[in-house]
């Protein structure tokens, strides 16, 4: 993978593989980078946050962010984020609580020079269908 990266280098912006969290392979993956002098413009990752109080999950996804901005100071593009909460039943936020934790999410996001871009992802999907966290998202500007 690592000699088609350099190729790949060349001729694009590159973003690694994105990351559910800081460590394991994507301290493996960047070491790699570093010792074969090759190129990541940016960490793409994922974040799904299970506590759905929006105050408390905004403050855990910016810890997250600041968290992985500090070990490899690279911009983040995170591609995906939401509250959700996976198990046996996936269970999510009441569509007032989805829209309080955008508003204030997409805020935060906005004032972290290091994030580049963000994008909403939950399911059932709520963009355009006029509830109000599809509405919060749309008033955000949609994605950055």
């Amino acid at each position: 993978m690592m000699r088609r990266w350099k190729l790949a280098g060349a001729l694009a912006v590159l973003g690694c593989l994105a990351a559910a969290a800081p460590g394991g392979w994507l301290d493996r993956f960047m070491h790699g980078v570093r010792a074969r002098h090759l190129r990541v413009n940016f960490i793409a990752v994922h974040w799904y946050g299970a506590d759905f109080a929006p105050r408390q999950a905004v403050a855990q996804l910016r810890s997250y962010l600041e968290a992985i901005h500090a070990r490899y100071q690279r911009p983040i593009w995170l591609t995906e984020f939401a509250l959700i909460r996976f198990g046996s039943t996936t269970t999510f936020p009441t569509a007032r609580r989805q829209a309080a934790f955008l508003t204030a999410a997409t805020t935060m996001l906005g004032r972290l020079s290091f994030v580049q871009r963000y994008a909403w992802f939950a399911l059932p999907a709520t963009t355009g269908d006029g509830t109000g966290a599809g509405r919060a998202f749309e008033a955000a500007g949609g994605s950055r």
